[in-house]
């Protein structure tokens, strides 16, 4: 059964999931972040639910993403354009840029 279609300018394939579980059920996530418009954007989802729904969206650059990788975590994400110039590094669930490497 088909819980939920994403439509997104994605022809890299980009895309993470971060989980973290523990026995006690506390602190549980499941994001999944993904090229999303417009260009250089990207899009997190709680991927726990069964409808996706928006943890932030983060506008990182102005050019196409080359890569994206969330933390063990699921705390940061670090994102790279297609230049390669710089890493910029994002919290979530805020979105806020942490660091610019």
């Amino acid at each position: 059964k088909l819980l939920d279609k994403i439509i997104t300018s994605n022809p890299l394939g980009l895309l993470d999931l971060a989980t973290k579980h523990n026995a006690d059920y506390e602190d549980e996530l499941s994001y999944l972040a993904f090229p999303d418009y417009p260009i250089g954007q990207i899009r997190v989802f709680d991927a726990d639910c069964s409808i996706l729904k928006d943890v932030c969206i983060i506008s990182a650059y102005n050019e196409p993403l080359a890569a994206l990788k969330f933390n063990t975590g699921g705390t940061k994400l670090a994102t790279a354009s297609e230049k390669g110039i710089v890493i910029k590094v994002f919290e979530v669930p805020s979105g806020l840029s942490q660091f610019i490497l």
